[in-house]
């Protein structure tokens, strides 16, 4: 039996029209639809979650957590996730853009009572909420060693570096 000759080598540049097609390979969204009184509307999911858009939504956590903790009356943290979940993988409008975390909440609390949270979150593919909860899980154990270890940190931008770069590196060594 002859060999089969192994496909040729092609060397070609890695040039940013190459990435930005890979990037939109990758990474698209799905349609899902939502009714608000009576009238059905598209709303776009991302169908995977990009590792940046996880890092910037797990900094405005940690950025608004400071003020969370500061309020009596404030929602619990998950339904904050939530909202974020929403914020950084929808084209929903009314979440997007620099929004204190009670305008973040009033929003929040419109789309769960009009019943747009669950087809929403249902949409989304399990496995990148489990995703998602693995950076926050390392987040979270990251923030505890600082605490514990403020020497080791001299600001807040370190903290979020050394989270995404533990994160970046676990996800190169899968």
């Amino acid at each position: 039996m002859a060999k089969k000759k192994a496909p040729e080598k092609v060397i070609s540049s890695l040039t940013i029209d190459v990435l930005n097609n890979a990037i939109k390979d990758e990474f698209y969204q799905k349609e899902i639809d939502v009714v608000v009184n009576g009238t059905a509307y598209t709303v776009l999911v991302d169908n995977k979650f990009e590792t940046t858009k996880i890092q910037a939504l797990l900094s405005e956590m940690i950025d608004k957590q400071l003020h969370m903790n500061q309020i009596e009356d404030a929602m619990n943290l998950s339904s904050y996730i939530m909202f974020l979940v929403i914020k950084y993988f929808t084209d929903i409008e009314a979440c997007q853009g620099e929004q204190t975390y009670e305008s973040q909440m009033r929003v929040f609390r419109i789309l769960l009572d009009l019943d747009i949270v669950t087809p929403i979150i249902m949409g989304i593919d399990d496995a990148e909420i489990k995703k998602l909860n693995d950076f926050m899980k390392n987040a979270s154990n990251n923030v505890k060693e600082f605490q514990n270890n403020p020497e080791l940190v001299k600001t807040y931008g370190e903290i979020i570096e050394t989270i995404v770069n533990q994160e970046s590196n676990k996800s190169e060594e899968s």
